[in-house]
């Protein structure tokens, strides 16, 4: 999936001038000590059984329980219509007047649109290009053959993806990865191997503050998982935070709001959620209304027009950030209305533009935090519609926001049927596979059906 930390720098193409971060230093003592390290963390470690969504215990039934033994065996394919048809199944939970009178007129135009035959045929093909491509996969001579467990354990996702990363390029990519893959290891737990080990420290040159931002939290929060304290990565994730946030200028206020949200955990069930690692940072320095101020000041500083494309999707970063305050919850509501009501323009304008679909995908975890299943779905079936040929935005949808969705919606059938598509995805014939980000993508949606199924056999 393209993270929260990599859609903001993709929005801010603007010339950067903040100062490159090397974390050489801090990375060669790491490696040196790795043998040291802890190389167990269990899911004892995560999260998860206070983040996501709480409710009674539901015992599969036996019907359940037979659809879920058939996903991802051999002869199991998607319906073509599996895309569209899923949506009747989820509820919009929050029915307030407001909200449905400032977003009606998108949602009935939404409606319509993922109505029209061009865009159901877009969908349906997206189904049987999955199931293309799981045949075309099983038939591999280097493939084993699938049976009824053909989905890959956890375990071994781990060592496919370290195989991966090795071969992810440095930089930008590269830090991607490596941060999305330490947020996962941090939120699930990992056992036999270490995963301060993988750090390829000659790729991590030359990068951006704000990269380097995310990949010092998800340190930090690996090492929570393991007992241990990195007080280095601390130290210096603390005095570069303070420095950014003294400054104004234009490549700084980009360093403040991707340094923020690299504070949030973005992983499906805790979104918007503060590291707890991380949390006094962010409580210091990433108010909604501090990041109000910097999203507003960048815009300023680079004379964006207010009404473009790329302000709105500079403000849209907005709506996955927490809010404290009744006033701070109207103003996100409001600002929620406004872009969604342009969404049309830029689609007739613009259509053509990254920038959209980022934009919209914004608006549908929002949807999500506010309780409207049904309407973060809706918005991912446009996005999928209008990014058809985008690997990489494919893989946030399936591989982040759907699971989302599904998680709060308490489906397992679905979420294994999710699993089952990253799973082709993850094939690196499919037009889908994005080098280490879709087995990440597969083995986060493989541990939340994991923690599904032991919720609710309980």
């Amino acid at each position: 999936m393209i993270r929260i930390i990599s859609i903001v720098t993709i929005f801010v193409f603007l010339s950067s001038t903040s100062e490159a971060n090397p974390l050489g230093t801090i990375l060669k003592q790491l490696l040196k000590s790795s043998d040291e390290v802890v190389t167990v963390a269990t899911s004892s470690k995560n999260a998860l059984s206070s983040t996501a969504k709480k409710g009674d215990a539901i015992v599969p039934n036996s019907q359940t329980l037979k659809e879920l033994e058939h996903i991802g065996s051999s002869n199991f394919i998607l319906n073509d219509n599996f895309f569209i048809g899923t949506r009747v199944n989820l509820k919009n939970t929050n029915g307030s007047a407001e909200l449905k009178k400032n977003s009606g007129k998108f949602f009935s135009w939404l409606s319509n649109t993922l109505e029209e035959p061009k865009v159901l045929m877009s969908l349906q093909s997206a189904a049987r290009n999955i199931n293309t491509e799981h045949k075309s996969a099983k038939n591999e001579e280097t493939r084993k053959p699938s049976n009824i467990n053909s989905l890959p354990s956890v375990d071994s996702l781990h060592n496919l993806i370290a195989a991966e990363l090795v071969n992810v390029d440095g930089g930008d990519d590269y830090i991607t990865a490596l941060t999305q893959y330490f947020f996962t290891l941090a939120a699930f737990g990992w056992r036999d191997f270490n995963p301060v080990s993988l750090i390829e420290n000659e790729k991590l040159n030359s990068v951006e503050w704000g990269e380097a931002a995310g990949l010092n939290v998800s340190i930090i929060a690996i090492g929570s998982s393991m007992d241990k304290r990195f007080e280095e990565v601390r130290t210096r994730l603390t005095a570069d935070m303070s420095t950014i946030f003294s400054a104004s200028e234009g490549g700084y206020l980009q360093s403040q709001i991707v340094s923020c949200i690299s504070l949030l955990i973005d992983i499906p069930g805790f979104t918007m959620t503060p590291w707890p690692v991380t949390e006094s940072l962010h409580n210091k320095y990433c108010s909604y209304d501090d990041l109000a101020r910097a999203v507003d000041n960048m815009i300023l500083a680079y004379d964006v027009p207010p009404t473009s494309l790329i302000s709105a999707s500079l403000k849209s970063t907005l709506l996955i950030m927490p809010t404290t305050s009744v006033r701070q919850d109207k103003i996100k509501l409001q600002l929620r209305d406004s872009l969604m009501n342009r969404i049309p323009l830029f689609l007739e304008t613009e259509p053509g533009s990254d920038a959209i679909p980022l934009l919209l995908s914004m608006l549908a975890y929002n949807e999500i935090a506010l309780g409207n299943m049904r309407n973060s779905y809706d918005i991912c079936l446009l996005v999928l519609d209008i990014a058809k040929d985008n690997a990489e935005i494919k893989n946030l949808i399936i591989g982040s926001i759907m699971p989302e969705i599904f998680l709060a919606a308490d489906d397992i059938v679905t979420m294994k049927k999710l699993a089952f598509i990253l799973e082709v995805m993850s094939q690196p014939k499919s037009d889908s596979f994005v080098l280490a980000e879709t087995k990440i993508n597969l083995l986060v949606v493989l541990s939340l059906f994991n923690e599904m199924v032991k919720r609710q056999s309980v």
